[in-house]
């Protein structure tokens, strides 16, 4: 059993990149570089959200801490970040490292990513620094350094023995594109297959629409990915339950889903894996629901540990041909599978439990979880 990272989400749109590329410019003796470039990637975009990944390369001496500014020029907002901590001003933004990040070689590079909102129009930034320092593709000198360079090999940073395994990998993967349109065929088999040129990924995310009309979008990217892959598996998640079956009325802005149809939302569930198997494709695990403590503007809905537990415990058997997984927290949060996996008859409904691990590290669950070693489903 494995705990599932985020993806982020899917890229809905292609993104727009901004570089500064450079050559390292002749210094003084005894003079330290700094010098920096970035990429800023728009990964995928909605109306009223988007996703951006960061990227930062050092040009410059060795970092042993970052912390990277911009300001966006159409009043968006962060709304969600990873593996930074990020703060924002007005349209000032502020992301800097975090405990295992920090360290940037020369040469080397680091990134993050973020959620944010927009309205009207969603510019790419034009203009960034890290450490004060303009990113201009280049470096300059800064003032000498107080101390003279260290002598000898550096004390590694991770230390590997092969001899020891702590975790198993079931493999690793991406998502389709959640809203819209789906992955072409030679897309999927680039992704998915093991030849030359192929990335082999081994693990396809996928949207369930509330709306079973718009189940047949992926159909066929899904099916190429378990023809052309090495035994690929497909895991479905769902952002929302039908808007009449929830407290707002709503598929956005979270709202509850009424216990009333907690029946109706396992059939509904039930439905979609049989949709698929009826079309060739096995969907070997479902999630209960895609960040149950994350509520925006585009499809969603909120849950409590205690709620899933309950509808894992009472209607979760309903959902055949399939394993479920409880449930996509932000952060690992274990108060969203903990209930589930301290009811009897609730984790025995279940085959895996999940999170998104973005700011983990930071929440303090980066590490072992101890719970599901004492689960009949074991957590690799």
């Amino acid at each position: 059993m494995t705990i599932s990272a985020r993806n982020a989400a899917a890229a809905v749109s292609a993104g727009v990149l901004l570089t500064a590329a450079g050559v390292a410019a002749a210094l003084p003796a005894g003079a330290a570089a700094a010098g920096c470039s970035v990429a800023y990637a728009v990964s995928s975009q909605w109306q009223g959200g988007f996703g951006a990944d960061v990227a930062i390369t050092n040009l410059g001496d060795p970092l042993s801490s970052w912390t990277l500014t911009w300001s966006f020029g159409a009043g968006q907002t962060v709304t969600q970040a990873w593996n930074t901590t990020l703060t924002q001003s007005g349209s000032a933004v502020t992301a800097k490292n975090v405990s295992y990040n920090g360290a940037v070689a020369t040469g080397g590079s680091v990134s993050f990513g973020f959620n944010g909102s927009w309205t009207g129009s969603n510019p790419v930034p034009t203009s960034f620094a890290v450490n004060g320092v303009a990113c201009t593709g280049s470096t300059a000198p800064t003032t000498a350094p107080t101390t003279g360079p260290t002598t000898g090999p550096a004390t590694p940073d991770i230390t590997v023995d092969t001899a020891t395994r702590y975790q198993t990998i079931d493999g690793f993967g991406s998502a389709v594109s959640i809203w819209g349109s789906a992955w072409s065929t030679a897309e999927t088999q680039t992704l998915v297959g093991s030849g030359t040129g192929q990335l082999g990924l081994s693990i396809v995310r996928t949207g369930i629409s509330p709306v079973s009309s718009e189940w047949a979008t992926q159909v066929s990217a899904l099916k190429t990915a378990k023809a052309s892959g090495s035994n690929v598996k497909i895991l479905a998640s769902p952002w929302t339950a039908p808007a009449a079956w929830k407290t707002n009325n709503s598929r956005i802005n979270g709202g509850k889903l009424k216990t009333d149809y907690y029946d109706d939302y396992a059939d509904h569930l039930n439905s979609y894996v049989t949709y698929m198997k009826n079309q060739g494709v096995t969907i070997d695990v479902v999630s209960i629901q895609n960040e149950p403590d994350w509520h925006p503007a585009y499809d969603s809905m909120d849950w409590s540990g205690d709620e899933l537990r309950n509808f894992v415990r009472d209607q979760g058997a309903k959902i055949q041909n399939t394993k479920l997984m409880v449930a996509e927290a932000v952060n690992l949060n274990y108060g969203y599978t903990d209930p589930t996996l301290n009811d009897t008859t609730a984790r025995n409904n279940i085959g895996y439990i999940g999170g998104h691990l973005y700011g983990t590290e930071d929440a303090g669950r980066l590490k072992a979880y101890p719970w599901p070693t004492r689960t009949r489903s074991r957590c690799g």
